[in-house]
């Protein structure tokens, strides 16, 4: 699992060092700052797959704005949507599928184990 940020590597270190466990369930982190052209650019997101060493059509993507849906598409991945303001709901025609929360995710549909709320 990847974690892909338009925000500098710096500002995603910091933000996920306040909770316990996060940095770890990234196989990688990858900042704006550390490709070529940020979302709406697929950049950010061939550069995860590349380092995890998946190919771009085989991933998820999973974004709460139009520029990331946008990459994700451009990438040639599927993508899940969950806009974080949900009344915008109805822009995110590109996504694949629109959700309105996280406990909303079915990973299981997408062939990945289910997720569990452990908290």
């Amino acid at each position: 699992m990847a974690l892909a940020s338009n925000s500098s590597r710096e500002n995603i270190e910091a933000k996920i060092s306040f909770h316990d466990g996060w940095k770890d369930s990234f196989a990688v982190i990858i900042g704006g700052d550390e490709v070529r052209t940020g979302k709406p650019s697929p950049d950010i997101f061939i550069e995860a797959a590349r380092r995890l060493g998946i190919e771009p059509s085989n991933c998820l993507v999973i974004e709460d704005s139009l520029p990331g849906v946008t990459a994700g598409k451009t990438a040639e991945m599927e993508v899940i949507a969950v806009p974080s303001i949900p009344k915008q709901s109805h822009l995110f025609t590109a996504a694949d599928v629109v959700i309105n929360s996280l406990l909303d995710l079915q990973l299981e549909n997408w062939g990945l184990p289910p997720f569990e709320d452990w908290g």
